[in-house]
């Protein structure tokens, strides 16, 4: 898919741009791809070690030369008017660090999936955000997160030092730049139109259900409760940070890792009995009963 990610950036209508490939992986075929675009705009880099998806963002950002930054993974894919819609509105307002859009979700062969678009747009409450300047998102961005800055965001370069970003976020390194973007009170620039595709496909590693994935929005909820810099929101964020230590809890009963997950659920428990009691009791069972009544939870 990497080939197609790459000609949806080298074929945008604004076209004073650098494409940085930062290769963390080991597939040969990679530096192949990149070599066959034929493209003095586009630059590989690979890193001489894995060093997983936060420190390979950071060494692409430290390289990057540009004014704005956009992140774009490799299954992925942009509209021909991606940067020519985002560019300007941070050109045009100083205090925004960061201009967003709508975005599609797409079927494994690239093709458009309308109805799950249109869910998703429903999900991250876009569709009732409106157009234009928000200032400060907070709410926006870590709260209802709906500023999407993996796939269909542009944002100021010099709004974020890349040594800033956090190894403890895990594959939740988005919402940590959001966070970033957002805590000193900044402006964020809305455009409605879709103009990103993010594919959905079974090879996807940043699947939302894993141990790392929840200890990762843990980490980043409880950092933000913790911020002074939040406190118009600090109620709201005590109450995401417990959600999010229940789904932690609940992803270690999927793993089978039952005591680690009693002990996040029990610091839950009096807080929220009505989501988290079924799990702490489920806890108590062994693994393999303890499993099998989750996935009846799951139905529930």
């Amino acid at each position: 898919m990497l080939r197609e990610a790459l000609n949806s950036a080298l074929q945008q209508t604004y076209p004073n741009i650098e494409v940085i490939v930062s290769d963390d992986g080991t597939n040969p075929e990679t530096p192949k791809v990149v070599e066959s675009m034929q493209d003095a705009r586009v630059r590989y880099r690979r890193n001489p070690e894995n060093l997983g998806e936060i420190r390979n963002n950071q060494a692409a950002y430290r390289e990057a030369q540009g004014k704005y930054i956009a992140n774009l993974h490799d299954d992925d894919f942009w509209m021909p008017t991606f940067l020519e819609r985002l560019v300007p509105p941070l050109e045009e307002h100083p205090e925004a660090t960061i201009a967003f859009c709508d975005h599609y979700i797409a079927n494994p062969d690239g093709s458009l999936d309308l109805e799950h678009t249109e869910v998703n747009t429903r999900r991250w409450r876009r569709d009732r955000l409106a157009p234009g300047l928000h200032r400060p998102f907070w709410r926006e961005a870590l709260l209802h997160e709906s500023v999407p800055v993996a796939m269909a965001s542009v944002f100021r370069a010099s709004a974020l030092d890349p040594d800033d970003l956090r190894t403890e976020a895990r594959a939740s390194y988005d919402k940590w730049i959001a966070y970033l973007l957002c805590r000193d009170g900044q402006a964020a620039y809305y455009h409605p139109e879709r103009l990103t595709a993010y594919r959905v496909h079974n090879g996807q590693e940043s699947a939302k259900s894993s141990v790392n994935w929840a200890a990762g929005e843990v980490f980043c909820a409880e950092t933000w409760m913790a911020d002074p810099h939040l406190s118009d929101i600090a109620d709201d964020l005590r109450h995401l940070a417990l959600q999010k230590r229940v789904d932690l809890g609940k992803e270690l009963l999927r793993s089978g890792r039952l005591l680690e997950a009693r002990k996040h659920l029990w610091s839950a428990l009096w807080k929220n009995l009505t989501r988290t009691v079924p799990l702490f009791t489920i806890s108590f069972l062994p693994s393999r009963i303890a499993h099998q009544i989750l996935r009846l939870h799951d139905r529930l």
